[in-house]
């Protein structure tokens, strides 16, 4: 997860350089920054764990239960319907991007990065913390297989 934040920053300094860079020229330079969305590969989640299950020995099949695969699929339906976004919203910021007469410098994509957001600029730096691992624990699913550690 660590890696994953790190590049999304690194392409919001990259793009706040290139656009302090580029105003000689008179480009504007704009990132969109979509939230959860609802994609094929968010869609197919529950597939890949049934799948990790299913390529799993018997008796860590037998530790998480035979009903494993529906609950695990049925949780992440669950999570994709409440927090992912219609990949339009982020069609619909990269048209005006590109097309309005002055865009945006950041477009936060759907609901629930522009809720992240808010938050991040109202919460103090623990509280927001705190909501965001609570989220995270009360959604987490289990993936089976040998530990890591």
């Amino acid at each position: 997860m660590s890696a994953y934040c790190a590049s999304k920053f690194a392409v919001e300094a990259f793009s706040t350089a290139l656009r302090m860079e580029m105003v000689p020229y008179k480009v504007q330079v704009a990132v969109l920054e979509p939230g959860f969305m609802r994609t094929p590969i968010v869609m197919g989640a529950g597939a890949k764990l049934i799948k990790k299950y299913e390529q799993a020995s018997p008796e860590i099949q037998a530790e998480y239960g035979a009903d494993y695969p529906q609950r695990a699929e049925a949780a992440g339906k669950d999570l994709v319907h409440k927090v992912s976004a219609d990949p339009q919203w982020v069609i619909d910021d990269l048209v005006h991007a590109l097309f309005a007469r002055t865009p945006c410098r950041q477009y936060q994509c759907g609901l629930m990065s522009k809720m992240a957001c808010a938050m991040l600029w109202v919460l103090p730096g623990w509280m927001f913390d705190r909501v965001c691992l609570s989220e995270v624990k009360s959604q987490a699913v289990v993936v089976p297989g040998p530990s890591p550690f």
